[in-house]
């Protein structure tokens, strides 16, 4: 049997997980939740950690699924780890970095509680790239991402992309596309006067994406980005129900002061949302909603 590299603490509450970015993996029976360590969220990181329910209310752990070995390149942005059970094989599609660039990455294991073994960069090095899901269009998997484009007219825009890959989500097998950018949706606000890159801007967030198929066949993404409370979720709306169609944003946020959400469907049936809130700094704990949005437009 697998022995986790540790685990700490005793049974926890909800309310006493301290992460980011949380992410829900339902299987065989137990809820597994993964996200972002608070604590060195903009700091120097080394590690990835779940914690298992079978109430979303009593939860195990943390139990450390993935530790930075020696001389690994990243050691920051160990940000938004997202667990996938495909076949026999748990793949992890996470944010990493090493202080010049950030890349979305994939790490599989045996076991959802690890340990998991890093198989590679899936963006292209050289991009800044965060916030990786995985959507599967029909026949084709994607890689959707928020990708930092290059600093123009000082202004600093994150976009929304898509990244085809191979079935194995091994490398990319196409061209990344562009979705949308932030400025599109009517909610989103600008950070002002920000020094990202070295220039010092507006800055335009994407975060966070998430994809529902709706059962009229359209496509909805919830994704976060910065409006008039701060950190927010909105939605944008694909009628195509296809990826890469055209996309267009609901004109009022979804959730406010807080954000980075991901569906999932209970143990009993039932579609949540989950996000961490507040958004702030070592005050940050996963919230459960129950997902309807029949009449948010």
């Amino acid at each position: 049997m697998y022995k986790p590299f540790y685990v700490r603490g005793k049974m926890m509450k909800t309310n006493e997980i301290n992460i980011r970015d949380p992410y829900v993996l339902v299987d065989n029976g137990h809820y597994y939740l993964y996200g972002t360590r608070s604590l060195s969220t903009w700091g120097k990181m080394d590690g990835f950690d779940v914690y298992v329910s079978t109430d979303l209310k009593n939860w195990t752990g943390p139990t450390e699924i993935f530790h930075r070995p020696t001389g690994f390149w990243a050691d920051q942005n160990f940000w938004a780890p997202e667990c996938y059970h495909v076949g026999n094989e748990y793949r992890l599609i996470t944010t990493l970095g090493d202080g010049h660039e950030k890349s979305i990455n994939l790490l599989t294991a045996s076991s959802p509680v690890g340990p998991f073994t890093y198989q590679g960069r899936l963006t292209t090095q050289g991009d800044n790239c965060i916030d990786g899901t995985i959507y599967q269009d029909k026949d084709q998997s994607y890689l959707v991402y928020s990708h930092a484009l290059a600093p123009s007219n000082e202004q600093i825009m994150n976009v929304m992309e898509a990244l085809p890959l191979r079935n194995d989500w091994r490398q990319a097998c196409g061209e990344a596309k562009v979705l949308f950018t932030p400025d599109q949706a009517p909610w989103v606000k600008a950070l002002h006067d920000e020094k990202i890159f070295g220039v010092k801007g507006d800055v335009y967030l994407t975060d966070g994406p998430s994809l529902i198929n709706q059962a009229d066949g359209s496509l909805l993404m919830l994704w976060s980005s910065i409006g008039k409370h701060g950190y927010t979720v909105g939605v944008a709306k694909s009628d195509s129900g296809r990826l890469t169609g055209k996309w267009h944003h609901f004109s009022k946020p979804w959730l406010k002061n807080g954000g980075h959400g991901m569906p999932f469907t209970t143990l009993d049936g039932h579609k949540q949302y989950v996000i961490h809130t507040p958004n702030d700094f070592t005050k940050e704990r996963p919230c459960f909603i129950v997902l309807n949005l029949s009449s948010y437009q």
